[in-house]
């Protein structure tokens, strides 16, 4: 999975993730096996989007 954030350097890159819809327009993701790197990653993105969302910016 790569995930394309507006403002970043460079995707977010999972090499082992499961997307699977829900609903009709929600879905879930799955993280089956995740590197160290790949985890720092994703939770450096989790805070700066709980940041922004906390700002409003969100």
């Amino acid at each position: 999975m790569r995930l394309v954030i507006p403002g970043a350097e460079k995707p977010v890159s999972i090499e082992d993730a499961r997307v699977q819809w829900v609903g009709e327009d929600t879905f879930g993701v799955s993280f089956q096996n995740i590197r160290p790197a790949e985890l720092d990653e994703l939770e450096q993105l989790i805070d700066e989007y709980n940041e922004a969302e906390g700002s409003g910016h969100a």
